[in-house]
């Protein structure tokens, strides 16, 4: 389900945020602000895009957004939780092997802690077979000012997924995450630092959205587009991808119970020479395109495994 939304309920939720802002602000500069100032600054868009300055910190932002904690809790923990669980027994009773994937209300793409939970199966156990789904963006996502996003808001809706995800025990895929559009070299940066969290946080991801054209813009080229791992053998550990150097690295921890191989995407395979692989490798090119897939075979044993690829000289190790 796309980003559910609490209906009636959410009509609460501006109220509780301009009043913890009110409260920030006194609070950081002893500014007292009546609920008219309060409405006007939220509602004038340049005005708004002052006050969202005041929120750029992590501590500011967490004082504000928290304030729609119990609204969003009493929607995922009622109503969103009983129709997961609902629509999930019923996939379970035709479907026992797919992936179900769940997603927290719209307030959680900000950063709103979620209170869903992992559904269960008939017999009251957990369900094995599902996956954490979330949307992550900033504030000032769909806006002329997206180029301005705040790194430390957008370090802290990415934890907070992390956390959540690690509370869940579940694999994250960020369903939604950047939404860019047409913006120009301006917004690399941003790109760039949510890929950077991404890797990190080895997330699964989905970015949005695609439309004719983007493939040749800046942030899709200079942060989008790069190495990644597609599959593991085994158990991923760490990748990055520095756009500096364009050095690629890769640590996983083969389990050896398996022969399926451990597949890394490459954008350009013309960069690669499977002659100086230390190990059993081939490429697969993605007919039409300059892409394609490193496939790294397996060792057959348990053992730690990584790579360093450098898409600037060719040279791995």
């Amino acid at each position: 389900m796309n980003e559910p939304f609490s209906g009636s309920s959410a009509q609460l939720a501006m109220p509780a945020l301009l009043n913890a802002y009110g409260t920030m602000m006194y609070q950081k500069h002893g500014v007292v602000m009546s609920e008219e100032e309060l409405a006007l600054t939220w509602g004038n868009e340049q005005k708004r895009t002052e006050a969202l300055k005041e929120l750029a910190d992590e501590a500011s932002y967490a004082s504000v957004i928290d304030a729609l904690q119990e609204v969003n809790q009493q929607f995922e923990s009622t109503h969103l939780q009983a129709m997961y669980q609902k629509v999930a027994s019923a996939i379970r009773q035709v479907d026992q092997r797919s992936v179900l994937f769940l997603e927290h209300s719209y307030f959680g793409n900000m950063g709103v802690r979620s209170s869903i939970q992992r559904v269960v199966l008939e017999d009251g156990t957990p369900d094995s077979q599902v996956a954490y789904a979330p949307h992550g963006y900033d504030l000032v996502t769909d806006t002329h000012d997206a180029a301005a996003a705040s790194n430390e808001r957008v370090n802290f809706i990415y934890r907070r997924i992390q956390e959540k995800g690690e509370q869940l025990d579940m694999p994250v895929w960020l369903g939604e995450w950047g939404a860019f559009y047409n913006h120009s070299e301006d917004i690399v940066p941003v790109a760039q630092h949510a890929v950077s969290l991404i890797e990190q946080y080895k997330f699964g991801q989905a970015y949005w959205s695609y439309n004719e054209g983007t493939e040749k813009l800046g942030y899709f080229q200079q942060a989008i587009l790069r190495p990644y791992p597609v599959c593991t053998n085994g158990r991923l550990l760490n990748y990055q991808f520095e756009q500096e150097s364009s050095l690629f690295s890769m640590t996983w921890q083969e389990d050896g119970l398996t022969d399926a191989p451990t597949m890394v995407f490459v954008p350009d395979v013309k960069r690669l020479s499977i002659q100086e692989l230390p190990f059993e490798a081939h490429i697969n090119k993605l007919e039409g395109t300059e892409h394609g897939w490193l496939v790294i075979q397996p060792l057959g044993k348990q053992k730690q495994r990584s790579i360093s690829i450098s898409l600037n000289e060719r040279l791995m190790k």
